[in-house]
């Protein structure tokens, strides 16, 4: 990605796909109330019956979100929007397509909402993880690995409460040595 880190609102408007295509962010959304579209889109979402989502989809999202964080903290309205799609946005972190936007959403909500460090005890994260790193030594995809390790870099680097949350999701995986996902472990202690 471009711009800043992950976690902060003033993201650069733009990131890349896998193909290295500039994919814009907020430009069309910047300055207007996007819980609206946020609430479309999940419920378009719901009423498909999607197992996972769209890369439109998670470009709204992210634009949506991230333009929300521009203005302020997100909201328990906004919460309730994050927690119908939340399945689907971690799974979007094994999509080399979308991971990059999925991992700003994710972590939007658990800088900037209520959510905190809470949104890392989400049982599916977990299994998510194991999706990427197989305890089996099987390979992940690279791209997804290293946005989720970011990911989990950037909350703990945050505060104590998420080192720790960190910490105990890492402690429920059975990882494969020579992982990041293990130095970002051992680096805990």
């Amino acid at each position: 990605t471009s711009g800043s880190s992950v976690a902060g609102g003033s993201v650069a408007g733009s990131v890349s796909s896998r193909s290295g295509q500039r994919l814009a962010l907020r430009s069309a959304v910047a300055g207007v109330d996007t819980l609206p579209l946020a609430r479309d889109l999940a419920a378009l979402v719901a009423s498909q019956g999607l197992s996972n989502l769209e890369v439109q989809h998670v470009q709204v999202l992210a634009g949506c979100v991230l333009s929300q964080v521009d203005q302020g903290e997100l909201s328990q309205a906004w919460v309730e929007v994050f927690e119908g799609l939340r399945d689907l946005v971690l799974v979007s972190l094994c999509d080399p397509d979308c991971a990059s936007l999925a991992a700003k959403v994710i972590e939007a909500f658990a800088f900037h909402s209520q959510l905190r460090e809470d949104l890392l005890r989400e049982r599916n994260l977990a299994g998510v993880l194991r999706l990427l790193y197989p305890s089996d030594g099987s390979a992940g995809d690279p791209m997804c690995q290293e946005t989720c390790a970011a990911l989990l870099t950037n909350m703990t680097d945050e505060s104590q409460g998420f080192r720790d949350a960190v910490a105990e999701l890492l402690g429920q995986l059975d990882l494969p040595p020579g992982t990041n996902l293990e130095s970002i472990q051992a680096r805990l202690g």
